[in-house]
């Protein structure tokens, strides 16, 4: 029940962090490749390598919270290698030459061999196990790879990781009074 809450939760706030972009998007008329940019510098978020430092902090090592943050951080990884990947690259190779393009990526195979792996019980080699950075970088990563306005996705990812110490000040203390 709670994994679908929070599932049901970060499909409703995709969907309207989504809804906001292309709004401000078509309101202000921005090119294919800025819109694509900006979608992806909104949309993708750092739940990885600030997620959980922080989920630790402000929660105590509360393992159910952690629990939590990991189905947050495995959402936003196939937010960013699905919806992600098809955004940036259906502005320059439109929305065909992306989907073919997406299903020739070996991030798809990979996901696809990990769940049917997961499935099967099938225990992966200890040495195959890289460490995976997830961050909001991959946004600007995107924006660079198919060229939709790169400066603009870097320039994102600079003001809101500067912001973020005053917005994870904020919500760590916020969590200190609701979760003592």
């Amino acid at each position: 029940m709670l994994l679908l809450q929070v599932v049901g939760f970060l499909l409703i706030q995709f969907a309207l962090l989504l809804l906001l972009t292309e709004t401000i998007g078509r309101l202000f008329r921005f090119s294919k490749g800025f819109s694509a940019s900006f979608s992806n510098s909104v949309v993708l978020t750092n739940n990885g390598n600030i997620g959980i430092p922080v989920n630790d902090l402000a929660f105590r090592h509360d393992p159910l919270a952690m629990s939590i943050q990991i189905v947050v951080v495995v959402f936003e990884i196939l937010v960013t290698f699905t919806f992600g990947l098809l955004k940036a690259s259906a502005a320059t190779k439109g929305l065909r030459g992306s989907i073919r393009h997406f299903f020739r990526l070996p991030v798809l195979h990979a996901i696809l061999l990990g769940l049917l792996c997961n499935l099967m019980q099938i225990r992966v080699p200890d040495f195959l196990w890289v460490p995976a950075k997830q961050a909001a970088r991959n946004s600007a990563s995107l924006a660079l790879e198919y060229n939709n306005e790169p400066e603009f996705a870097a320039q994102a990812v600079l003001v809101s990781t500067l912001l973020s110490t005053i917005t994870l000040t904020f919500c760590i203390s916020l969590a200190s009074v609701f979760f003592p």
